[in-house]
């Protein structure tokens, strides 16, 4: 029936539907209504006590609703006529009206009695086929029903392990797109957790090259400044070198120096002693009246540091 209307739920609805609304109150994909069972019953010429009956013997219990004939089963056009209520007899064939027959005292006895005879078989035999007319029919009925009630359970049958069906379907598709989504969220997680690491990795990679790179340009430019110092000091000497510099010694926080007259440079007093070589350690300030002493290499490098 799927496959007929190309859906993906039967053509009068699933028993979850059905079981949503009122049992008289239901309405398919289509917008039909439920049949009211007295149309059927009409239709098959079935009574209340066949169906009761025939419900009986499969153990089914049918709501009082289904023999309750709705509005609009009532038909519609001209209002019959009212015609005088014949009393009712018996069902079947109007029994004979049993003939008197006159006869002569002493008279054809034998036909007499011949003839009543007749009579009662010729009636008990058009009682008999009525009577067996009327159970055929009732039989008919019985089965029709039988049959009704049959079909209907069966198909409720089918319905349910339909929806049985569709139900595990529908779990089983639940499931899946939850794992789905489950591995999806690990997947993006363990994809962030992987960037974060390479970012930070490459972070500190770049802030080591930077130091790095710093210390490099503060040891060139500490050498460039040494460099530029000494050759301001070799200029210095060269001018020097041609007016004799006279230098004396002097005491400074209790250490001995050799201090230029001329230029106020310091000399370290006992290298001079000891080696004979002019080490200069600094330059004497008028203004302070102290020896401002030159950083050494070592110094400038742990600085830059």
């Amino acid at each position: 029936m799927m496959q007929k209307t190309g859906s993906e739920e039967p053509e009068y609805g699933t028993i979850q539907q059905r079981m949503s609304t009122g049992i008289f109150e239901y309405t398919d994909p289509k917008g039909r209504k439920p049949v009211a069972y007295t149309k059927v019953m009409k239709k098959h010429k079935i009574s209340k006590e066949d169906v009761m009956e025939e419900a009986g013997k499969f153990n089914i219990t049918v709501n009082e609703g289904h023999f309750v004939a709705p509005v609009d089963c009532v038909k519609r056009g001209r209002p019959k006529s009212e015609k005088e209520e014949k009393p009712k007899g018996a069902k079947g064939r109007p029994k004979k009206e049993k003939k008197v027959i006159s006869v002569e005292d002493g008279e054809c006895e034998d036909l007499f009695a011949t003839l009543v005879a007749n009579a009662f078989k010729e009636e008990d035999g058009a009682e008999a086929a009525v009577h067996e007319s009327a159970k055929k029919e009732r039989e008919d009925k019985l089965a029709s029903v039988s049959a009704s009630v049959a079909a209907a359970k069966k198909e409720a049958e089918r319905l349910e392990k339909e929806a049985k069906r569709l139900a595990k379907e529908e779990e089983k598709e639940a499931k899946r797109l939850a794992a789905e989504a489950s591995k999806k969220e690990k997947e993006e997680k363990a994809a962030a957790e992987k960037a974060e690491k390479a970012a930070k990795k490459e972070a500190e990679k770049e802030a080591k090259e930077a130091e790095k790179e710093a210390k490099r340009l503060a040891a060139e430019a500490a050498k460039k400044e040494k460099e530029s110092k000494s050759a301001k000091k070799a200029a210095a000497d060269e001018d020097e070198e041609e007016e004799p510099d006279v230098v004396k010694k002097i005491e400074f926080e209790g250490k001995k120096y050799l201090k230029s007259k001329k230029s106020g440079i310091c000399y370290d007093y006992s290298e001079y002693v000891t080696n004979g070589e002019q080490v200069v350690i600094g330059k004497w300030n008028n203004n302070t009246n102290k020896i401002e002493f030159e950083a050494s290499e070592e110094e400038v490098e742990e600085e830059y540091e």
